[in-house]
């Protein structure tokens, strides 16, 4: 009976070892990679804006120069509300306006980088809508308090 030496086991188990560690590394970054496609982070924030001029709301800095360039003709904007919500694949997440109104998020997947999000404002308006995770992006119009109502959401 003849036994193989080291260096032929060595030649013949360095493509299975190499398989191996493919198969493993790639175990790792799958779930990763799907958990971070089946979770989204909502951030949900009303917004007053009225018509009369006045003083930034210091907890809108982050949005005061784009809330100004999308909205003139408002020269107040007040921070209302601030709430946020983790999101699994095929969930909703309701929120309540200032105004009484159930703002809904639904999470309903990807497409490619994009994330697929469902919009509902009571029964006054029901959107779908593809945006980049990390944006922020406005829903507006509802009369509220001699202004309107915006809605800031950003997806992560």
């Amino acid at each position: 009976m003849m036994t193989p030496n080291t260096s032929t086991l060595h030649r013949l188990a360095a493509p299975w070892m190499a398989l191996l560690v493919a198969c493993f590394a790639l175990g790792m970054l799958s779930p990763a990679t799907a958990a971070a496609q089946d979770k989204v982070e909502i951030g949900v924030r009303a917004i007053l804006a009225s018509p009369e001029a006045g003083a930034a709301d210091p907890e809108l800095a982050d949005l005061q120069a784009t809330l100004v360039k999308a909205f003139e003709g408002y020269g107040t904007f007040k921070e209302l509300s601030d709430e946020k919500a983790a999101l699994a694949l095929q969930k909703t997440q309701k929120f309540a306006l200032p105004d009484g109104t159930a703002f809904e998020v639904a999470f309903k997947g990807t497409t490619g980088d994009l994330l697929k999000l469902g919009l509902s404002v009571g029964d006054k308006f029901k959107s779908d809508v593809r945006v980049s995770r990390g944006s922020t992006f406005f829903q507006a119009g509802l009369p509220y308090n001699k202004g309107i109502l915006i809605i800031a959401i950003t997806a992560r």
